[in-house]
């Protein structure tokens, strides 16, 4: 079964996406902008959804240490 990580502060956003996700067949992982590239690594997701929206500017960190790994 692929896996998908959704890394998104807003609850309601997260639960849309979610049980969209599920009802497609796929494992549904979800995270916040703290959530370590080690956590990450092990997971392997097959697709990361990422909020570009983060506060304190967390998702530009963390979208290019994705990029960089």
């Amino acid at each position: 079964m692929n896996k998908v990580l959704i890394i998104e502060y807003d609850e309601d956003i997260l639960d849309l996406v979610d049980y969209i996700l599920i009802g497609c067949g796929l494992k549904v992982y979800s995270g916040n902008e703290n959530i370590c590239m080690g956590a990450i690594n092990e997971l392997q997701p097959k697709l990361i959804i990422l909020d570009h929206t983060f506060h304190h500017g967390q998702e530009n960190t963390l979208c290019h240490k994705l990029k960089s790994n």
